[in-house]
């Protein structure tokens, strides 16, 4: 399960110096914040199943001003700005080939009251990904603690 709050994509030794700099200068200034999990979807949808995902609560205008704060500092540090609008949202799991609708249909619906304990947050983490034909292999590169937290 994670939260995607940047995805970069291919990057050089250089670049991924510079993505820990904006990570540290985002980190130094966030405090750490409260969220939970609530109900499951599919992107798409349940007839082309690509992604399961749920629904984030919780301090979400912290994990925005992270998110806007994180943008900013990539994109002074030379790392393209994103377009597209943050939808906040843990993927729990990704599809290979053909999925049964039905059987999503019953998850979403089994699942639409779902509700987590919530959870503090209190760091980020940088990934590499590498595609292999078995799935992404997702390898921790760096993490760092937003502010005040030991």
């Amino acid at each position: 399960m994670h939260l995607t709050l940047k995805f970069i994509g291919d990057t050089t030794k250089k670049d991924i110096k510079q993505i820990i700099r904006a990570m540290e200068a985002t980190a130094s200034i966030c405090e750490p914040f409260t969220l939970s999990a609530r109900k499951v979807g599919i992107f798409p949808d349940v007839n082309k199943a690509r992604v399961i995902w749920s629904g984030v609560k919780g301090q979400i205008d912290q994990l925005k001003a992270v998110h806007i704060t994180l943008e900013k500092n990539l994109e002074q540090a030379g790392i393209k700005a994103d377009n597209k609008r943050f939808s906040p949202h843990f993927t729990l799991g990704r599809f290979k080939g053909g999925v049964d609708s039905r059987a999503l249909v019953n998850i979403i619906q089994n699942f639409q009251h779902y509700k987590s304990d919530p959870y503090l947050v209190k760091s980020m983490v940088l990934f590499k990904s590498d595609l292999k034909p078995s799935g992404a292999v997702h390898t921790e590169l760096f993490e760092i603690r937003f502010a005040g937290t030991i």
